[in-house]
């Protein structure tokens, strides 16, 4: 019998679901120039707290003119939501139906950068006023992520939370590995080789 208090099946779900490999992606914060977080928090119990709080400090380095951005998207000021450029604050289970319209967005746009047809009935039904649709965050803010998301130079979006394990936990794993599929990211260095997980 095992018992993690910080799980992390919901990205080993996710990725045999859209992979088809039981993995936990080797996520590279400091190659990224934006980053969303899905309730994931990556500063204080998430896989390597100390490893990824060392990336973002590389990530919010000046380069090339540039600061790298970190966008929190979840249901509580988390330390990791504080340390946001942006925190929107959304309503428990959200999360998913964000990352599902920044997706949606995404494939109506023409802005994948890989196919994403298999997906393309679900993804349909969260495009902005649709019923599946989040409230939640105006329609201009969704388009305004997924265009940064795809047209950045890296980025990431991760899923969390980690103290637990249920359905929309998974759910939003799956949501937010798409998006890293959709704008070319799975094996680029900001989301490199996808690792087996010992379970």
């Amino acid at each position: 019998v095992f018992y993690e208090p910080f799980s992390v099946e919901p990205l080993v779900f996710a990725h045999q679901t859209v992979f088809g490999i039981p993995a936990i992606p080797d996520y590279r914060l400091d190659k990224c120039e934006f980053v969303v977080s899905f309730a994931c928090d990556f500063l204080e119990n998430w896989i390597s707290p100390v490893r990824f709080a060392h990336q973002f400090a590389r990530l919010r380095d000046y380069r090339d003119g540039k600061i790298g951005r970190m966008v929190y998207v979840g249901p509580r000021l988390s330390m990791t939501a504080a340390n946001a450029d942006d925190f929107l604050h959304v309503p428990p289970g959200d999360e998913y139906r964000i990352a599902m319209a920044m997706l949606s967005i995404i494939a109506s746009n023409g802005w994948a950068r890989r196919d994403i047809s298999p997906v393309m009935p679900l993804v349909r039904a969260f495009a902005p006023g649709s019923e599946q649709a989040p409230a939640s965050v105006s329609v201009g803010l969704l388009e305004e992520l997924a265009r940064v998301f795809v047209e950045a130079d890296g980025s990431g979006a991760l899923s969390g939370p980690t103290a637990g394990w249920g359905p929309a936990a998974g759910r939003t794993a799956v949501a937010a590995a798409l998006l890293n599929y959709a704008a070319g990211r799975i094996g680029q260095p900001q989301v490199g080789g996808l690792r087996r997980a010992a379970i």
